[in-house]
């Protein structure tokens, strides 16, 4: 199988740099909302019959490299831009306890 993840060196250094100046639970954070942001795209995009090609992780955000056209319908472009967004509303909602118990220690 074919790995489609590239991580991006400067996202081993600032990640670094922020666990040691003590913001570990920031770095949670971030990555949880960040992931579950791109998983609503990703999502999306293999619902909607789309192929990815790689996965760009960045330290302010993800390059998602697809199949799709310039010429897609633009339902389908709402649809896939929008589901980052709602996942992390989703995520909001069902972990508002938790990420207020770890953002607060």
């Amino acid at each position: 199988m074919k790995n489609i993840f590239n991580i991006n060196i400067f996202t081993y250094i600032v990640g670094i740099i922020l666990i040691f100046s003590g913001f570990i639970n920031y770095v949670y954070i971030y990555i949880l909302v960040m992931f579950t942001h791109e998983l609503g795209h990703i999502i999306m995009i293999k619902l909607m019959g789309y192929k990815i090609n790689r996965i760009t992780i960045y330290p302010t955000c993800f390059i998602i490299k697809t199949n799709i056209d310039y010429n897609i319908n633009s339902n389908k472009l709402f649809i896939i831009s929008i589901s980052g967004i709602l996942f992390q509303l989703i995520l909001y909602l069902i972990n508002n306890d938790i990420l207020f118990l770890i953002n607060t220690n």
